[in-house]
């Protein structure tokens, strides 16, 4: 998505990079759950809040990931027998 909009291989990536090990680490240090998180972190009108409302529009989001679970499945039994 970085490339598409305009930065270089590594911005893109070290953008995808932090945001992604930030993410996680804050939810290890403080013991709270995404959604409670998102709240606090996601400022009405910023740049946070509109990628998070894109990503529920329609459930984007949500179908993705399960679709993704679901084929992760599909193979584990697949593999497990």
């Amino acid at each position: 998505a970085g490339l598409k909009i305009g930065l270089n291989n590594k911005i893109a990536y070290d953008i995808a990079e932090k945001t992604a090990i930030g993410s996680i680490h804050l939810l290890e240090k403080t013991k709270e759950n995404a959604s409670s998180l998102r709240k606090k972190i996601a400022i009405k009108g910023g740049t946070t809040e509109a990628a998070i409302r894109e990503l529920q529009n329609n459930n984007k989001m949500r179908k993705i990931v399960l679709s993704g679970v679901n084929a992760a499945y599909k193979k584990a039994i697949k593999i497990g027998k």
